[in-house]
C-alpha cells in the first residue's frame, strides 16, 4: 500500500480540479492557505492530472448563462466569469517509492507557458503541462457580455416607458 501526500500551493483562486488515476481528488485547505490531500493506492505509479473547467465551454453554455443571469436578478448576484479564459492542461505520471510527498506549485499564467511545477523526490514523467487561452470561450464571453448589456438597456427603456405612461 503506497500513500501519497499531495500539497498544492499557488493558483488556488483558479479552482483547479485534481485527478489521481482518473478519480477526482478531494482536497482540504490547510492553515497556511494551501490545499492538501492524501491518496492511497496499491499501484507503483499514479497518473496526476490537473485541469480547470470553464463554464462557457459546455454544450448549453448560452442557456445556462442567460438562465443564471435572470435568476440572479439580472446579473446583480451573478458571479463574474473568468474574462481571461485561461485553461490548465497538465498531466504527469509519478513513480512511487517509500516516501511519496508531492508538491504542486502553480507557475505564473502565460499563454502557452508551463502550468505547474511538480517537486518530489520521486521520478516524474511529464505528458503535458500548459496554460492556454481558449479562444472559443473568449468569443462566447464577449457574446455573453454584449447580450447582458442589451438586456439591461431593454430593461431601462421598459422602465422609463412604464413610468412615463403613468
Amino acid at each position: 500500500m503506497n500513500e501519497v501526500n499531495i500539497k498544492v500551493t499557488g493558483g488556488i483562486k483558479l479552482n483547479p480540479i485534481i485527478f489521481v488515476d482518473g478519480k477526482q481528488l478531494k482536497v482540504k485547505k490547510n492553515q497556511f492557505g494551501s490545499l492538501q490531500a492524501t491518496y492511497t493506492t496499491d499501484k507503483d505509479t499514479i497518473e496526476l492530472s490537473i485541469c480547470k473547467y470553464l463554464e462557457l465551454s459546455g454544450k448549453f453554455w448560452f442557456l445556462f448563462a442567460i438562465l443564471f443571469f435572470i435568476i440572479s436578478i439580472f446579473g446583480i448576484l451573478n458571479p463574474f466569469y473568468d474574462r481571461k479564459c485561461i485553461v490548465i492542461d497538465s498531466q504527469h505520471i509519478i513513480k512511487l517509492k517509500e516516501k511519496n510527498d508531492v508538491n504542486i506549485i502553480f507557475k505564473n499564467m502565460v499563454d502557452q507557458g508551463q502550468a505547474v511545477e511538480i517537486k518530489t523526490e520521486n521520478e516524474v514523467e511529464e505528458i503535458k503541462n500548459i496554460y492556454y487561452v481558449d479562444k472559443k470561450v473568449k468569443k462566447r464571453w464577449i457574446i455573453l457580455i454584449v447580450t447582458q448589456v442589451c438586456v439591461w438597456v431593454a430593461l431601462i427603456i421598459t422602465a422609463i416607458t412604464l413610468l412615463a405612461t403613468k
